[in-house]
């Protein structure tokens, strides 16, 4: 029999805690958490790694055809999750309590939430991408309750186009926020009020609109720069540069 709080992870949407805080009552730390069709998932463990398991923690109210398709959290206090029809929720991990977000601005129809990065517990963005770009956006919160779209057009702004992964230095004040599309990366030094292109180095994107293969970004907050790996032509291929944020990394940092 399978034990307690498996699940399947094929069709899950994963991701790590940034900088796990939150505790179950038995003292383990919330390292991950997870989201398949509208099922919500904890992964738990002791401090060395022990005992490590998946435990169910909701089950959000979707339309039909609806599923979570992006997912995460800060501290594990707060999870934040996206649907593929570009709505978000927070779940309360004090009381398992479900709350749909307020939109500030209003959110494209047929848009899908998928990637979520965080500055702090209730700083967070969420990339939205649709099939014809016309609703590809990015969603910002500082309170953790209301998202505001970065408005596209700012000098030096974001062009209308389809974001695929996001990534933040939260070490750094003002906050470091990487974005990356198909074939550039912005990059912002006040925690997304401004931003400026950082794709010196990188190719344009080699893969046809419907490859599977994502584009990546990881930001390093030891290393202080980002990374982003494009997989081209359905093979394993990978091209990497590195952008170096405004503060220096220190000399052992390098790995």
């Amino acid at each position: 029999a399978a034990p307690a709080g498996a699940f399947h992870l094929d069709l899950a949407v994963i991701e790590a805690v940034e900088l796990p805080s939150q505790q179950n009552s038995f003292g383990q730390l919330l390292y991950a958490v997870a989201g398949r069709a509208e099922k919500l998932y904890a992964f738990y463990a002791d401090a060395n790694g022990a005992n490590c398991h998946w435990t169910p923690v909701g089950t959000l109210a979707t339309n039909g055809g609806e599923y979570i398709s992006g997912i995460g959290s800060f501290d594990g206090h707060r999870v934040f999750i996206g649907t593929s029809q570009g709505r978000l929720f927070r779940l309360d991990m004090s009381n398992l309590a479900i709350t749909p977000a307020t939109f500030a601005t209003a959110r494209f129809a047929d848009s899908k939430a998928h990637k979520f990065a965080f500055l702090g517990p209730t700083t967070a963005f969420v990339c939205m991408a649709n099939s014809t770009e016309s609703g590809a956006t990015v969603f910002r919160t500082t309170d953790g309750a209301t998202w505001s779209e970065i408005m596209h057009g700012f000098e030096p702004g974001l062009p209308r186009q389809n974001y695929y992964s996001i990534a933040t230095d939260w070490t750094t004040t003002p906050g470091q926020v990487f974005l990356a599309a198909d074939n550039e990366v912005f990059v912002s030094f006040d925690a997304g009020a401004r931003w400026r292109t950082a794709s010196a180095g990188l190719p344009r994107r080699l893969i046809p609109p419907t490859c599977a293969w994502p584009t990546i970004l990881r930001a390093n907050a030891i290393c202080i720069s980002a990374r982003l790996a494009i997989r081209s032509g359905g093979r394993n291929s990978r091209t990497t540069a590195s952008i170096p944020s405004r503060r220096a990394a220190p000399p052992s940092a390098e790995t």
